[in-house]
């Protein structure tokens, strides 16, 4: 495709007359492209607008590295080729990452009146190019609310700033329209503490830009003002207050001094306000190594739709936008760990752990009455001698008091042998609760053979709701030859429940 648009260039510009309107031709969004020749001692400070991006020119003689008057009785004309691409036309190389996904690529190259490529590098004056993006990006502003502190002078951000040679932009409009003439925005390009201490800078927010139509207010730290510095900036949102100093006598001096203004700042600072951090990047992609740089570029301006970036030669141009996150800055925050400062936090934090290792311990008990629950319960009338077990599976019904704690007990025929009366019991949990089903181990000195009846009852000594039990089945299984037994009952065992009847004979069934 790049050789394609090349040889479409070089077409029109065999027919471009010195003088006349750059012809264009233009392929949809995805490229549009521009050719044109031009009377070199014009060139300066003439622009160009290509499908959204517009180049600007520095001198001829800025360009060739020879001094102003490089032209002086001498015509020379120049050619220019511009291309505007909706997207990335290299998508690899090294620093791909700092390049904003929706950002335009745009290229410009100069030949002389032969079509010759006239090269260029560190031109004296910059080139001017408006990269714009495919879609505006959405710079969100965040709502602050400061937390209000006996010695909080500042609100303070901090921002990472990813890599070299990259503008940042900052963004404050107080929430209230009637504030902000009073305030003042502090940064540091280290940590900086909430009192103005460490600010290396410090600017009042009315002198900065303003924009109406948002009623924001405008931080623009350029590329050379961050120059190589990474790593954490610290920005502060503070309001001073203007008293006068009243002037005292000195030996030192043989009249007081004229009176003077200071500047103090307010404590206990909780103004709400709306802030947002971006960072922008101009980018070139360097042919001979195949990796994105920002060598010999600048950022100038920058914005949610467009950078504009001042390069001092020409290759394929790109921009870098990325909207940056509040960042935490630990060694800020253990600095002012004090109790006192913090009391609020640090209660917010106490409660919580106590609720914690109560639930903690909550749990660790409940956990403890669950592992009292499980497995099978043997007969308190097991006899150590006896070694034919049975498993019984008792199951209560879902009724509202279908549970009991009244004492249970019952009697097994099978056709070999019976059981005498044995009780379901269970000293160290709960049994026969609502919804309950229970496991128990029944020893016997020999087989009882095919089961077929059991007869149950309870004794009504529960207290009040607790005397009744609604008994749904019983399950015996044979733990010798896995056989099973089911008597099923589904009914009361109560006085004042059903027919009255507190004992069934149930009929086994396999």
């Amino acid at each position: 495709m790049l050789g394609v648009v090349g040889a479409s260039q070089g077409a029109l510009i065999q027919a471009a007359v010195v003088g006349e309107e750059p012809a264009r031709i233009d392929a949809g969004e995805n490229v549009n492209m521009a050719v044109g020749f031009f009377d070199a001692n014009e060139l300066k400070g003439r622009s160009v607008e290509v499908g959204g991006a517009v180049y600007v020119f520095p001198s001829y003689c800025a360009v060739l590295g020879e001094p102003d008057d490089c032209l002086t009785n001498r015509t020379v004309t120049i050619g220019v080729q511009m291309t505007k691409w909706k997207g990335a036309v290299h998508g690899y190389g090294g620093g791909r990452e700092q390049l904003s996904n929706d950002s335009a690529t745009v290229q410009l190259s100069l030949v002389d009146a032969n079509s010759q490529p006239i090269p260029v590098n560190n031109s004296l004056e910059d080139f001017i190019m408006y990269i714009p993006r495919s879609e505006e990006t959405s710079v969100e502003p965040t709502l602050v609310e400061p937390q209000v502190s006996s010695r909080m002078a500042l609100s303070l951000h901090n921002l990472h700033v990813p890599a070299p040679r990259v503008a940042v932009t900052v963004l404050v409009r107080p929430e209230n329209e009637t504030e902000g003439e009073d305030w003042v925005l502090a940064w540091s390009s280290s940590t900086m503490n909430d009192s103005f201490e460490y600010a290396d800078n410090l600017v009042y927010l009315n002198n900065l830009t303003y924009h109406s139509d948002t009623g924001f207010y405008e931080l623009f730290l350029d590329s050379d003002v961050v120059g190589d510095t990474t790593g954490t900036y610290t920005f502060g949102i503070g309001r001073y207050n203007r008293t006068l100093a009243v002037p005292q006598e000195h030996p030192c001096f043989e009249d007081p001094p004229p009176d003077t203004y200071l500047f103090s700042y307010h404590t206990n600072f909780s103004s709400p306000y709306y802030f947002s951090t971006f960072v922008s990047s101009c980018l070139f992609f360097d042919n001979e190594r195949l990796t994105w740089s920002s060598d010999g570029c600048t950022v100038k301006a920058a914005n949610s739709s467009i950078t504009v970036c001042a390069c001092n030669h020409l290759t394929s141009f790109g921009s870098g936008f990325f909207v940056t996150p509040n960042t935490i800055d630990f060694s800020y925050v253990f600095a002012n760990a004090g109790f006192v400062d913090n009391l609020t936090i640090y209660l917010t934090l106490i409660i919580t752990l106590g609720l914690y290792f109560i639930g903690l311990v909550y749990a660790r008990i409940m956990d403890k009455k669950d592992l009292e629950k499980i497995g099978a319960t043997p007969l308190s009338d097991n006899n150590p001698n006896d070694h034919y077990l049975y498993i019984l599976i008792v199951h209560t019904g879902q009724v509202p008091n279908s549970g009991t704690k009244s004492k249970v007990q019952f009697l097994m025929v099978g056709d070999w042998d019976e059981t005498d009366v044995r009780t379901l019991n269970d000293e160290k949990r709960p049994l026969l609760r609502r919804g309950g089903t229970d496991h128990f181990v029944m020893a016997t000195e020999k087989p009882l053979g095919p089961l077929q009846y059991l007869r149950i009852w309870h004794d009504n000594s529960g207290k009040g709701k607790d005397a009744s039990w609604f008994f749904s089945y019983m399950v015996v299984r044979d733990v010798q030859n896995g056989e099973e037994f089911q008597f099923i009952n589904n009914e009361w065992l109560a006085v004042e429940e059903g027919d009255g009847q507190v004992s069934r004979v149930l009929p086994g069934c396999i």
